[in-house]
């Protein structure tokens, strides 16, 4: 009987020793943490002067993709919005509203689509001459793939992808914003004897206005600037405030779109305008090309 309890006793410490040793179960509660989720884009609408400015954000890691997007003739943004299947669409770059061709470049899935060398009326125009070479170096949105990396970047048109990147995506336009404005190198005006000669988009008056920016940290900011219709003629933004505001929202790199006219954003199933006529109405005019905001999740 001694025996018998004293091999018990023995078996039962041999029971908890091993016992210790077993890792102990989580309970469901326990599971490792959730990831922290992705950050998400935003929208506000600020009053900024005597400007109704509408900002988007899409901040770097969020689910989304910025890319341009061109039409075979010209469309408005909502109708972009639907074939692209879009949640955000932001008019795009410059084109000749009588052929309907583009004046910009525009690249898509690695391959030239719209080429403003193809456009006669361009190429043709002795007036425009002496700039061709510089309108054909004017500056680009661009997607990116690098080393299985997406990155964005504002960059010359003739400027080669870095190293162990892949252009994917681009839109030309300007001139360049930031780091500063060049639209005297980028052949947006000329001068002569310190006297504007020429000045095609009106670079200082007031005006409605579309842009595309980069923080440092690679999030995409899209901007469109509306006059107000109480104040056809005395609201908008010439170009350096425009620069100045992106610089304000935290852009180190931004680049002017196409303007006036063109300025429109369609968000979440409404479109904003940015001209307004002199009797206070909108003016909406179809355009050849825009950016596109995809949520990655759904397409």
């Amino acid at each position: 009987m001694e025996k018998r309890w004293l091999r018990c006793w023995l078996l039962g410490l041999v029971t908890v020793a091993l016992a210790g040793c077993v890792p102990e179960r989580r309970s469901k509660a326990e599971k490792e943490p959730a990831p922290p989720p992705k950050p998400e884009l935003s929208y506000e609408r600020r009053t900024i002067g005597l400007s109704d400015v509408h900002i988007i954000r899409i901040p770097a890691g969020a689910p989304y993709r910025v890319l341009p997007a061109i039409s075979d003739t010209v469309d408005n943004v909502a109708t972009f919005a639907k074939r692209e299947e879009a949640i955000a669409v932001l008019n795009g770059g410059y084109f000749d509203p009588v052929n309907q061709k583009s004046t910009s470049f525009v690249v898509l899935k690695g391959k030239t689509v719209a080429n403003p060398q193809d456009n006669e009326r361009l190429v043709n125009n002795l007036e425009m001459a002496p700039y061709l070479t510089r309108i054909m170096e004017r500056p680009t949105f661009r997607r990116y793939r690098c080393a299985g990396q997406i990155r964005y970047d504002i960059a010359p048109a003739t400027e080669l992808a870095p190293p162990e990147c892949r252009v994917l995506e681009e839109l030309g336009a300007g001139p360049t914003l930031l780091p500063q404005l060049r639209a005297e190198e980028e052949a947006f005006t000329a001068s002569k004897g310190g006297v504007m000669t020429r000045d095609p988009i009106g670079i200082n008056t007031l005006n409605a206005r579309s842009a595309v920016g980069l923080a440092a940290d690679n999030s995409v900011i899209l901007v469109m600037v509306a006059q107000l219709p109480q104040e056809p003629y005395k609201s908008g933004m010439p170009l350096p405030a425009l620069a100045g505001l992106m610089r304000d929202l935290g852009a180190v790199e931004a680049l002017n779109l196409d303007g006036g006219t063109s300025s429109a954003l369609f968000f979440q199933g409404k479109t904003h305008i940015g001209k307004v006529a002199a009797d206070g109405s909108r003016l909406v005019r179809p355009v050849k090309s825009v950016l596109v905001v995809q949520d990655t999740r759904r397409n």
